[in-house]
């Protein structure tokens, strides 16, 4: 029996600098045993501010060895990071790929737009 890969691989870009991140068994159990608390407590109740990201980068990032210094610098150190919509709508997306959320979901579920369509008539 073939076993399906559903671990979600989100590619972050930000001012030329590139990093590819995937949520691999290995990498939640470094962040839970470096912080302590729970990979889905973590990515929903403490991410708020860039350390907590880069922590997030050092730990899911695949196919690189960058120290969380240096993500930190060529990702989070420009404090507009934090105030550009499109840079945090773009890390959204990849917390919501590590977790396994469907983020075109999500993204409805927030704006209210969650209209199911009509069940078809027989």
């Amino acid at each position: 029996m073939a076993l399906k890969n559903r671990i979600g691989t989100a590619v972050y870009e930000y001012d030329g600098d590139v990093i590819t991140l995937r949520a691999e068994l290995d990498a939640i159990n470094a962040l839970v045993e470096n912080t302590g608390i729970p990979f889905y407590e973590y990515m929903t109740n403490h991410i708020t501010d860039p350390q907590s990201m880069a922590k997030i980068f050092y730990y899911f990032q695949s196919g690189s060895d960058y120290s969380e210094n240096e993500i930190y610098a060529a990702f989070f150190s420009d404090i507009e990071v934090w105030q550009d919509s499109q840079t945090t709508e773009k890390l959204a997306k990849v917390g919501a790929i590590l977790m396994g959320v469907d983020y075109q979901k999500r993204i409805k579920d927030v704006k209210g737009n969650t209209k199911k369509k009509p069940e078809p008539q027989v």
